[in-house]
């Protein structure tokens, strides 16, 4: 093992909760793989917690297949598989509402694992890994991993002081595959960042502007109809010119289409592109094989995706039947299928082998409005390429057009450097969680559990610090004036 995961399985061997930095591909999985044997070799009951269903699902088949069925169990919004079992995989939500019905229902609870632990910044459900975090008794110890947290030393500060122990932090910067983020389109073909760049300015020259112009102009209007549309359509890269690059060397690959339509266009016309299929014939015997197996009794409308699996090319969102989602899942991993068009569900923890990912652009709509991916998103996502002890680099290919790359270049910049923002807290009680802790505690108690988050936290920081510094400037001020001119500050 590496010094890093050596480290981390002494802290939680010795009974500590532990907090595990590492970079994507690195091989943080290890330490859960080993608390999840030792809870179940002692019989202690475990919760696996993630921030999407396909990890889940994905470690619910990894563990079930280890160590059998009637020991793993999984609880999502879809799926109810043996929900009594000592190792359960399920959704923060569902353990932060077991949380609220109070100390009968975790019991049996010993260790919790939080994959993905930055998820707590998340705007939407980063309250709920929050509650979590505040409302799991001390007894309970903790293993947070995560790739993207860069404030791991506060975060873990505040995790002792909320549970009055400390928390163990274990950390490791450097990445055993490297990834190459690379640029493409149809003039360029994939380059690096400089030769784009170059060709960027020779591009602006050629036109003196006029053409990125017009495209700036039409940019989020629909394309007309008819020859003039059509002329500029066929000029623009598409997402196929960028499967068409990669192929063969560069497959598998995902790509990330930040919108669900977008994902089933681009899999059915790239479908309809390819002649015959991205498998060879024995793949595709054996694709049909599990397709057939696992479809067994499905409706005919779940099997309209047949013939697109078949020539290795397939897309996976949230709003993907259940059947259909985990059918993708297993023929991804195994390798059998060649492009998988996604969302950001696919972004989280998962282990798949991906030697190439490719974004359809580094914009996406944050709920206002269309916004440059942080460095964060970007580094999760470009993180799924190259595994460890499969590839020697991952690859990470970025479609754009010249005509918005100005706007958006010193974004590539902060990619480049790979500097992470902090994780800062979204606590925001919602009416579910109020009615809960009503029910549940005194008015004390309440005000105590919300003054245990993370934002209080890092506000009281910030106060000591203020305070300690004005009381080191009074120190100062008094020597200078002297004992004769006592100084009184009041903060």
């Amino acid at each position: 093992m590496d010094r890093f995961q050596q480290k981390a399985i002494d802290h939680l061997s010795e009974g500590h909760s532990v907090l595990v930095s590492a970079p994507t591909g690195t091989g943080k999985t290890v330490v859960a793989d080993y608390l999840v044997h030792r809870c179940l070799q002692a019989g202690q009951g475990l919760v696996y917690t993630a921030p999407v269903k396909a990890l889940s699902n994905q470690k619910y088949r990894d563990y079930s297949a280890r160590y059998g069925d009637s020991r793993i169990g999984l609880v999502t919004g879809d799926l109810v598989i043996n929900p009594d079992a000592p190792a359960r995989i399920m959704t923060t939500e569902i353990l932060r509402n077991m949380l609220l019905q109070g100390e009968d229902r975790i019991s049996e609870l010993s260790h919790v694992i939080f994959d993905e632990i930055h998820f707590l910044s998340d705007p939407e459900r980063g309250t709920v890994w929050e509650e979590i975090l505040i409302y799991l008794p001390p007894r309970v110890q903790i293993l947070g991993l995560s790739a993207t947290l860069p404030n791991i030393d506060e975060f873990a500060r505040w995790q002792s002081w909320v549970r009055g122990q400390k928390m163990h932090v274990v950390e490791e910067t450097k990445r055993a595959v490297p990834l190459e983020i690379r640029l493409f389109n149809r003039r360029t073909n994939v380059v690096s960042r400089k030769e784009f760049d170059r060709a960027a300015r020779r591009e602006n020259q050629g036109t003196g502007g006029g053409e990125n112009r017009r495209r700036r102009s039409s940019r989020g209007k629909p394309h007309r109809h008819g020859k003039r549309g059509d002329r500029r359509q066929r000029r623009e890269t598409q997402h196929h010119h960028v499967i068409e690059a990669l192929r063969p060397d560069l497959l598998p690959c995902l790509y990330f289409a930040f919108f669900r339509k977008l994902c089933e266009r681009f899999a059915g016309d790239l479908s309809r592109r390819i002649d015959g299929s991205l498998l060879a014939p024995e793949e595709m015997e054996e694709s049909r094989r599990i397709i057939d197996a696992r479809s067994e009794g499905w409706p005919s409308a779940l099997l309209r995706n047949r013939a697109l699996y078949l020539k290795g090319i397939a897309y996976h969102h949230a709003g993907l039947h259940v059947h259909l989602k985990a059918l993708v899942e297993e023929l991804y991993e195994r390798r059998l299928i060649r492009v998988l068009y996604c969302t950001s569900t696919f972004a989280l923890g998962i282990n798949m082998p991906v030697r190439t990912v490719v974004f359809d652009g580094i914009e996406k709509f944050d709920g206002e409005r269309m916004s440059p991916l942080t460095v964060g998103q970007f580094m999760q996502k470009a993180g799924r390429a190259g595994r460890r002890g499969m590839d020697e680099v991952g690859h990470v290919v970025v479609k754009q057009d010249f005509a918005d790359y100005s706007r958006l270049k010193e974004h590539f910049d902060r990619y480049r450097k790979g500097s992470h923002e902090p994780v800062r807290s979204a606590f925001n009680l919602c009416f579910n969680s109020v009615v809960n802790l009503l029910e549940s505690h005194s008015l004390s108690e309440i005000e105590e559990i919300v003054s245990k988050s993370f934002r209080n936290f890092h506000r009281r920081e910030r106060i000591d610090s203020l305070e300690q510094k004005m009381a080191a400037e009074q120190d100062l001020l008094e020597d200078l004036l002297g004992p004769e001119h006592p100084l009184v500050v009041t903060p």
